[in-house]
């Protein structure tokens, strides 16, 4: 989806099947299919209006911490995603009742599909290696913050903690000299001159 992180890159497989069976309504050839779905899958086409919901810019870099970043230019839109999408569309509409094609035809555009499909391959393969790399990179990089974490909140935790056994023996040692000094002031308190001439 590019920018659109929010969104699907994608309209659902209804809306472009219905959208590309509207456009091809009339054709009855190969050469006549093809064309209709060139254009539709074209950087000006249905595919444009309808087929991509994403955002039309790329997604930004992803920070990964230690000035590391990595950017994935990967969006729905790219050729190779439009390559795959329109020999799938492409084999999906070859039996469509409401087109009325000719066994022929259909014959035709299952064999075209199949050979845009096997085209396709190569550069689907190399996105996905791409993005499979992007995926390791950013898990390796939350495996090593979580680690630089982990290891900070232990660190704070014995600076600012104390001995619990230590704050005990503290306390008593406190506790006791208090009551020590309460004492020793009670009986200054009841001194006086005559007392201690008698």
């Amino acid at each position: 989806s590019g920018s659109a992180t929010d969104s699907a890159a994608l309209a659902s497989a209804e809306d472009i099947l219905a959208d590309l069976r509207s456009a091809l309504t009339g054709q009855s050839s190969l050469a006549g299919v093809e064309a209709v779905m060139d254009n539709w899958f074209g950087t000006s086409g249905g595919f444009e209006a309808v087929g991509y919901t994403g955002g039309l810019s790329d997604m930004s870099a992803f920070h990964l911490g230690d000035g590391e970043r990595i950017d994935l230019k990967i969006k729905g839109d790219d050729e190779v995603f439009r390559a795959t999408l329109k020999s799938a569309a492409m084999a999906a509409l070859s039996y469509d009742p409401a087109l009325a094609l000719s066994n022929g035809t259909r014959a035709e555009m299952l064999g075209r599909a199949g050979e845009l499909s096997l085209g396709a391959v190569d550069s689907l393969t190399t996105a996905r290696a791409t993005l499979g790399y992007a995926e390791a990179r950013i898990e390796e990089a939350s495996v090593r913050l979580t680690a630089q974490n982990t290891s900070l909140e232990i660190a704070r935790s014995e600076l600012i903690s104390a001995d619990p056994y230590d704050t005990i023996v503290k306390l008593e040692e406190t506790q006791f000299r208090l009551e020590s000094l309460y004492t020793a002031t009670v009986k200054l308190s009841q001194l006086s001159l005559v007392g201690f001439l008698r």
